[in-house]
């Protein structure tokens, strides 16, 4: 089953499922600030754009297409977006 998900006044949507027992979303950010928590150790990878990644400990990152950074559970992160950026999450 494919779940479709909104964040933030929908300038965040996602498709998620779930393949031979993983979880994993695909979705597109559009321009501005988001802070997100998780739930569990997410790999986000980046297939289109770029972004800052304010990282939980305070680290920052420039992520582009082709890169991918990992964020713990239950932590938050900042991403600053200045043009749409695409990616795909995986839980673990």
């Amino acid at each position: 089953m494919i779940s479709e998900n909104s964040y933030f006044e929908g300038k965040v949507k996602s498709l998620g499922a779930e393949l031979q027992g993983r979880r994993f979303t695909s979705g597109i950010i559009d321009t501005g600030e988001f802070t997100f928590g998780t739930q569990t150790e997410e790999r986000m990878e980046i297939t289109h754009g770029e972004m800052e990644v304010i990282h939980p400990d305070g680290k920052q990152g420039c992520y582009r297409k082709g890169d991918a950074f990992s964020v713990p559970a239950n932590a938050k992160f900042t991403v600053k977006v200045k043009a749409p950026v695409a990616y795909v999450c995986h839980y673990k």
